[in-house]
């Protein structure tokens, strides 16, 4: 009964958290663009954190309004112009701009279209010495992280392997920015060797499963998919049959003597469950806050993945050592590797982004 409501309680909070006092120095965040994930991955989150507000919106009137903010700039331009704006969050192609403009840069992932893109913008950041972090929102949540000491711990000795899922419904319509070309379009690109072409754009991936093989007899792989069925295909009854299908997010870690498996890490808030398997013997923990990490991340249960990232991202900010973070060197693995898939894969790499030549 404790853990159902327990269970309520944060997804209550994850779609309605507190408001709290603002601090005097409190940063200012302008967004641009009215991307669909920003209440969710900004809005929402800085509600609860007393060091950041946010002061200003590009463009999007109805939806600056719906969500209280009280600044509406009429263009992308005007917003990095203003000198009251500290932070920008970032889904689109004006990073440069804003790092030009002398904003801090919260940055949607993919961060560019390819590795040299993604090394152009962490340099120009690193000039300007302002802080610039791709959204790897999970990776702050203390479920990810009390696997990452599992594994470093040694529980399950050496690192055989690894294997990671991510597959959502086919929800997203032919015009979806995802399957955008131009823009980086593409599962591989949003969600993390055997592509599944777009139907409407044949250089666009809508799934796509790779095998890497890794140094020291250690193999791994990688499933991305946006084209899941809707509906469930299992169940005894009819009934059944008509059930959204859930999306599918996991991890399992192959050690030589035993596994750890992580279901629901890209949003542990909601739920999700660590498994650690050696032999015959199974053991499955939670963890929605990080009291049982050894540098104990301060957080509550209810926060989303994005609200862990915010707190790392004033705290860099600010100047304060976060407890953890993404580094620049990270962001630009991720996409060296993202590059050399789909040369693998007979796509070719996405094109250079024409905003980026004139730096």
């Amino acid at each position: 009964m404790a853990s159902a409501i327990e269970f309520l309680a944060r997804i209550y909070r994850f779609f309605f958290p507190p408001t709290v006092p603002k601090d005097n120095d409190a940063l200012k965040i302008g967004i641009l663009g009215a991307a669909k994930i920003a209440p969710y991955s900004i809005i929402y989150p800085s509600r609860s954190h007393s060091g950041v507000v946010i002061e200003g919106w590009a463009r999007a009137s109805a939806f600056a309004k719906k969500h209280g903010i009280p600044r509406v700039f009429k263009n992308y331009q005007d917003l990095l112009n203003d000198p009251s704006i500290d932070i920008v969050y970032n889904p689109f192609e004006w990073t440069m701009k804003a790092l030009e403009a002398g904003k801090h840069v919260l940055l949607e992932k993919p961060s560019g279209n390819t590795a040299e893109e993604t090394i152009k913008m962490f340099e120009f950041a690193q000039e300007k010495n302002l802080v610039l972090l791709e959204a790897f929102h999970y990776r702050f949540h203390p479920a990810i992280q009390t696997v990452k000491n599992l594994v470093d711990s040694g529980v399950i000795g050496k690192i055989t392997g690894a294997d990671a899922e991510m597959a959502v419904p086919n929800i997203f319509s032919k015009d979806d920015i995802r399957y955008q070309y131009e823009l980086g379009g593409g599962a591989t690109m949003d969600l993390g060797y055997r592509p599944n072409r777009h139907l409407h754009d044949a250089r666009v991936d809508r799934s796509l499963r790779a095998i890497f093989d890794m140094s020291n007899d250690v193999t791994s792989s990688i499933y991305c998919d946006f084209s899941m069925p809707k509906r469930s295909i299992l169940g005894p009854l009819p009934f059944f049959r008509w059930l959204p299908r859930l999306p599918t997010f996991t991890v399992n870690v192959l050690g030589d003597e035993g596994e750890i498996h992580i279901n629901n890490f890209l949003v542990p808030t909601v739920y999700h469950s660590i498994t650690i398997t050696k032999g015959k013997e199974t053991e499955t923990i939670k963890a929605y806050t990080g009291e049982k990490l050894p540098d104990a991340p301060k957080g509550e249960a209810w926060w989303s993945t994005y609200r862990w990232q915010l707190e790392a991202f004033v705290d860099k900010v600010k100047n304060r050592t976060p407890q953890t973070w993404v580094t620049p060197e990270d962001s630009v693995a991720n996409m060296k590797v993202i590059d050399e898939l789909y040369d693998a894969s007979g796509l070719g790499k996405r094109p250079a982004s024409s905003y980026l030549q004139q730096y």
